[in-house]
């Protein structure tokens, strides 16, 4: 079928004839190269409206996200959500818990700046270069197809924008509107025994440490490939979002650990492992400790560590979609007052905050590669 597409014969029944092979054949592999040769078809045949034709819905993510750029001209909160893995978010949690709030927050922000519900493509955007895609027949002389690569592109740099925008809109909404949470104070808390702190309940520890569970096993990272995509990338984007991932990388797990420590009440664990990645993600680690030094009455202690995260976030280097501390601001003001009020009942006992382990030369050459992109 592939050789009937390039020579040019039956060209729409044979798309069709793909398309239904789809629906009936499970294998990855095949949805992957039958796609490309409908992908291959169109693109050179310029057969653009029969996209309405065929079922999309096995194809691959980067082929759909395309389509609606570029063909639809839109996406919804909906789809920007559905997409956000392929554009470089990495912030899950809202998206898998709060769902309604996060779809919500981003909402708003397409309403306030676009005036509109949804990402509308108004075709002023930079150029978007093209990813090279091969067909499976190895007896064709030219197997190279050539698709928009819109995920490392400044629209993929605006999408995963407003993604992160919405993260911060749904913490601050979350912490404003307290009834997501149920708390009942009838039910007296387990104390673990050796520590003296409480224990959450088994289904809060059970959340975590599935999600530890599932990074140890998804959360992984190649730098060779993260170099050649920001270096194949058309904008800055493919090096700002491996920044951004290999960040995650480095966190995500030993965060996940020290939460379930945590919840198993040894507080002492878990703050030992916050510290290590401080700085690689301060506003996360900030937050958390700041609830827990506060808990202890260790308010010397909370003012001292949001200070850092503070500083340490409007300087780092893994801040490339320049993050807000505002959050940690608030939470400073209101330790410092708490501390004013309560000198004389500080328990504070002092940090040592221990330098974080990461590859720096290997973030900075992502960072001089976004630079590059950014002078040319």
């Amino acid at each position: 079928m592939e050789r009937r597409l390039y020579d040019g014969e039956y060209i729409k029944e044979t798309l069709l004839e793909i398309n239904s092979l789809q629906k009936i054949i499970d294998n990855d592999s095949f949805i992957h190269y039958s796609s490309i040769s409908i992908i291959y078809a169109i693109s050179r045949y310029n057969l653009y409206s029969f996209f309405y034709t065929l079922d999309t819905s096995m194809f691959p993510d980067f082929f759909v996200l395309a389509k609606k750029i570029v063909y639809d001209g839109k996406l919804t909160a909906s789809e920007i959500i559905g997409f956000s893995h392929i554009l470089g978010y990495k912030e899950k949690r809202y998206i898998n818990n709060y769902y309604d709030i996060f779809k919500s927050e981003l909402l708003q922000i397409l309403e306030e700046k676009y005036h509109t519900p949804e990402f509308i493509f108004s075709g002023t955007n930079d150029k978007v270069l093209s990813m090279n895609l091969i067909l499976s027949n190895f007896s064709l002389p030219d197997r190279n197809v050539y698709f928009p690569d819109i995920a490392n592109s400044s629209i993929g740099t605006e999408l995963c924008s407003l993604l992160y925008m919405a993260h911060d809109k749904t913490k601050k909404s979350l912490r404003k509107n307290n009834s997501h949470k149920h708390i009942n104070k009838t039910v007296k808390k387990e104390i673990n025994v050796r520590t003296g702190y409480p224990i959450a309940t088994q289904k809060s520890i059970n959340s975590t440490r599935q999600a530890l569970i599932d990074s140890a096993k998804n959360n992984t990272f190649d730098k060779n490939e993260a170099l050649a995509m920001a270096r194949s990338s058309v904008n800055e984007n493919g090096a700002l979002t491996m920044v951004s991932s290999y960040r995650y990388f480095l966190y995500d797990e030993i965060f996940l650990k020290g939460e379930l420590a945590y919840k198993y009440g040894d507080w002492d664990e878990a703050e030992k492992l916050w510290l290590t990645i401080l700085e690689i993600s301060p506003t996360q680690v900030c937050e958390k400790l700041s609830i827990m030094y506060r808990k202890q009455k260790r308010y010397s202690d909370e003012i001292y560590i949001l200070q850092n995260g503070i500083n340490l976030w409007k300087n780092s280097i893994f801040n490339v979609y320049n993050g807000s501390t505002e959050d940690l601001e608030v939470r400073l003001k209101k330790a410092s007052t708490l501390y004013t009020k309560h000198t004389a009942s500080d328990k504070s006992t002092g940090i040592d905050i221990p330098n974080a382990s990461y590859d720096h030369k290997f973030v900075s050459e992502l960072v001089d590669l976004a630079r590059l992109h950014n002078e040319r």
